[in-house]
């Protein structure tokens, strides 16, 4: 039988983080397309046709 790890020291790390799809094109908090994907620009806002017809795709 093995031998217990009794140290401080982590095992692993459980490490997340947002990426594409993380919500859908027409979400209420907006979203971002491929062709106004820099840094501070405007986000396309959220409608409820946008959400539905991707959430179907």
């Amino acid at each position: 039988m093995g031998t217990w790890n009794d140290t401080d020291t982590p095992l692993a790390y459980l490490i997340t983080v947002r990426t594409y799809g993380t919500w859908l094109h027409g979400d209420e908090r907006g979203s971002v397309d491929r062709f106004m994907n820099k840094y501070g620009s405007p986000r396309i806002p959220g409608s409820d046709a946008g959400y539905t017809y991707t959430r179907a795709s």
